[in-house]
C-alpha cells in the first residue's frame, strides 16, 4: 500500500454486535425496537489499543422500549472488534426494568478523552422537559464502569438525578435541542463544540454549532456561535473536532450531503474538513474524501484521535455510520417506517493524519471548481488520475484566459495566461501577509503527470477547471479526479 491511500475496513458493528459475532443471531423484542443499529462513533487510541464508542439500540433490555444505550469494544488494529459491552444505559423509575419514568432518557453520542486523572464520557440525553442536552459520566478506567454526574454533584451509577450540564439556548417542543457534542483537551482545559437547533426557535430549526469550554467538565463558558469562512453562521450537524500538534490547528469534519434527499432519491455523501486557529472562525470546507468513496446516507462520522482528542501522528479511523439496507430516505431516518434506524458503524483508514484529499472536476464548465485550503509551510503534490483523458498532453488549442472564472459567486482575478482548452487547469492563490495574493497558474503537458506547490507562511487556496469554448465539439465530458497529497 502506497503512502496515504484510503483503505475501508468495512463493517465494524452490526447492529448490537461487532463483526466478531456476526453470526450471532440478533435478539427480537416486541414494539417498535425490533431493529437494531449503532452509530456515532468516537474512537479513542490508548496505550496501543484502539477503545470505539457507539450509540446503540436499547432493545427493551432497560425498561419496556428503552432510550438509547452507550457500548465499548475494542481492537488491536482497527479491524477485529471485541464483543461490545455496555457501558452507559438511561435511568429508569425502576431498573430494571420497570414503568419509564425516565431522566436522562438516552445515552448517545458519546465523546470521550482523559482529563485531570479521569476518563470524561460525555454524552447526548432526552430529558422530558425539552429534546435533548448534554450530560457527563467519568471512570477510573477507559472501558468503564462510568458513573454519572447528579444534580446533588456527586458521581454515581446510574442514578435518578443525572444532571443536566449544557441545554438548549431555546427549549422548544418539536426541536432536537443541543447535543452531538465533540471534546478536546487542552492546556488543562475542555474545549467543546455541539450542536444548538434552537437558537433561531420558534421560527426556525438551523443545526448552529455551539463552542464552550470548562475547567472541571461540569461547569461551563456561556456558548459562542461558530463561524463558516464567510461569517456566517457555521450550519453543520453532527460534527466530529480534532486538534492537529503538527500545525497548531483544530481540524472539524463533518459528512455533507451533495444531493438534496427525497423519497426516491439516495442521497450522496462526501467527508468534508475545516481548519480553526481559534475553534470559533473556520476556513472554507474542502472535500476530503468524495462521494464514491462512501455509502449513500452516511452520517455521524468519528475521527480516531488520542487520549486528549489530537490527531494521531501514523493515520486516522474514520468511523461513521450508513444504512445496511440501503433504500431511500424515507425508510432510513423516518420514525414511521418499519426500517427506521437500521445503520451499523463503517469505518475507512487513512494513513498520515489526513492530509490527502480528492478532487473531482467536472469537465467543460468554465468556472473554477472545488476549492480547498492549502496548510502554511507545506509541500503538496497535485497529481491528476492518468486515465482521464483530457489532464495529460490534451487541448492542442490555447486561449488568453483573462480571469473571468469564478468560485462561489467570487470572481478571481488572474493575469492574462495562455492555457490549453480541454486540458486540467490549476489556480494556487498564494496568499501574503502585505499584499494581494499571487496566482500560480498550472497545466499538465506531455510528460508530466504530476507537479509541487510549496505553500508560504500565509497559506493558500487551490481551484481546479477544465475549461472549453462554449458551442465547441463538446467531447470533453466526464470528471477528472486529482490527488492533493500533503
Amino acid at each position: 500500500m502506497g503512502q496515504n491511500e484510503i483503505r475501508f475496513l468495512g463493517r465494524i458493528f452490526n447492529g448490537n454486535q461487532s463483526v466478531a459475532s456476526d453470526t450471532t443471531v440478533r435478539p427480537t423484542f416486541p414494539g417498535p425496537y425490533q431493529i437494531g443499529y449503532a452509530y456515532a462513533p468516537v474512537i479513542v487510541k490508548w496505550n496501543g489499543k484502539y477503545h470505539l464508542f457507539c450509540c446503540a439500540a436499547d432493545y427493551g433490555l432497560h425498561g419496556v422500549g428503552g432510550g438509547d444505550l452507550t457500548r465499548h469494544s475494542s481492537s488491536d488494529d482497527g479491524i477485529q472488534w471485541s464483543d461490545p459491552q455496555i457501558v452507559l444505559y438511561p435511568y429508569y423509575g425502576s431498573y430494571p426494568p420497570g414503568p419509564i419514568v425516565c431522566s436522562d432518557c438516552c445515552c448517545c453520542d458519546p465523546s470521550v478523552v482523559l482529563f485531570q486523572g479521569h476518563w470524561y464520557l460525555f454524552y447526548s440525553g432526552c430529558p422530558t422537559q425539552f429534546g435533548t442536552a448534554m450530560y457527563v459520566a467519568r471512570s477510573d478506567h477507559i472501558e468503564g464502569p462510568y458513573e454519572k454526574y447528579t444534580l446533588r454533584q456527586t458521581w454515581e451509577s446510574n442514578p435518578a438525578d443525572p444532571a443536566i450540564i449544557i441545554q438548549p439556548t431555546n427549549p422548544t417542543d418539536g426541536y432536537y435541542g443541543a447535543g452531538q457534542q465533540t471534546v478536546v483537551v487542552r492546556d488543562n482545559n475542555l474545549l467543546c463544540w455541539f450542536t444548538d437547533t434552537t437558537l433561531h426557535a420558534p421560527n426556525q430549526q438551523i443545526n448552529s454549532i455551539r463552542f464552550v469550554t470548562s475547567d472541571d467538565a461540569v461547569t461551563w463558558s456561556s456558548p459562542v456561535t461558530v463561524k463558516d469562512f464567510d461569517g456566517t453562521d457555521l450550519d453543520a450537524a453532527s460534527i466530529d473536532v480534532k486538534f492537529d500538534e503538527s500545525n497548531g490547528q483544530y481540524v472539524l469534519f463533518d459528512l455533507w450531503g451533495i444531493e438534496p434527499p427525497s423519497s426516491s432519491t439516495q442521497q450522496k455523501m462526501v467527508l468534508r474538513r475545516r481548519y480553526s486557529s481559534d475553534g470559533i472562525q473556520w476556513s472554507q470546507p474542502e472535500i476530503l474524501v468524495n462521494e464514491p468513496e462512501f455509502p449513500n446516507f452516511a452520517h455521524n462520522p468519528g475521527v480516531s484521535g488520542d487520549e486528549r482528542g489530537f490527531l494521531l501522528p501514523d493515520g486516522t479511523i474514520v468511523a461513521f455510520a450508513a444504512s445496511k439496507v440501503g433504500q431511500n430516505v424515507d425508510d432510513v431516518f423516518s420514525y414511521t417506517s418499519p426500517q427506521w434506524g437500521s445503520w451499523d458503524t463503517y469505518a475507512c483508514y487513512i494513513e498520515r493524519t489526513l492530509k490527502y484529499t480528492f478532487a473531482r472536476v467536472r469537465a467543460a464548465v468554465n468556472t473554477w471548481q472545488e476549492g480547498r485550503t492549502l496548510l502554511p509551510h507545506h509541500t503538496y503534490s497535485i497529481r491528476p488520475r492518468t486515465s482521464d483523458r483530457w489532464t495529460l498532453d490534451s487541448g492542442s488549442h490555447f486561449v488568453d484566459f483573462h480571469g473571468s472564472g469564478q468560485m462561489d459567486g467570487s470572481q478571481i482575478g488572474i493575469p492574462k495566461n495562455p492555457i490549453p482548452l480541454g486540458g486540467l487547469i490549476v489556480l494556487v492563490y498564494h496568499y501574503q501577509s502585505s499584499a494581494g495574493p499571487i496566482p500560480q497558474i498550472i497545466d499538465f503537458p506531455a510528460g508530466i503527470d504530476s507537479v509541487n506547490v510549496t505553500v508560504g507562511p500565509q497559506g493558500a487556496d487551490v481551484f481546479f477547471m477544465i475549461s472549453d469554448l462554449a458551442g465547441s465539439y463538446g467531447d470533453n465530458f466526464g470528471d477528472c479526479v486529482i490527488a492533493v497529497n500533503g
